[in-house]
């Protein structure tokens, strides 16, 4: 099954805004938009993680939760690192 995409009007209607304001915020980069059948398309990706209070545009947010992903990972390996040396310290003893 494909993604799913929604047009400058039923994303209005779905967030609580005037389509005007949408077109506005598509050119300002803050949503984005896939152009399909000549016009453009917002995929219900976004408007599921819809954040109201963001100022951030969807490029910023996208890179923001790669960053907060891979410093999990890194947090991850500095804790399996933590733990195996501290069993093969624990094996020396």
């Amino acid at each position: 099954m494909g993604s799913q995409y929604y047009t400058v009007s039923q994303a209005a209607e779905i967030l609580q805004k005037d389509a005007n304001t949408i077109r506005v915020k598509i050119r300002e980069g803050k949503i984005p938009v896939h152009p399909l059948d000549g016009e453009p398309r917002i995929p219900k990706e976004y408007l599921d993680n819809w954040d109201v209070t963001s100022n951030e545009t969807f490029r910023e947010r996208k890179l923001k939760q790669e960053l907060e992903l891979k410093d999990q990972m890194i947090q991850d390996l500095k804790n399996k690192i933590r733990k195996i040396t501290r069993i093969g310290l624990e094996v020396e003893l």
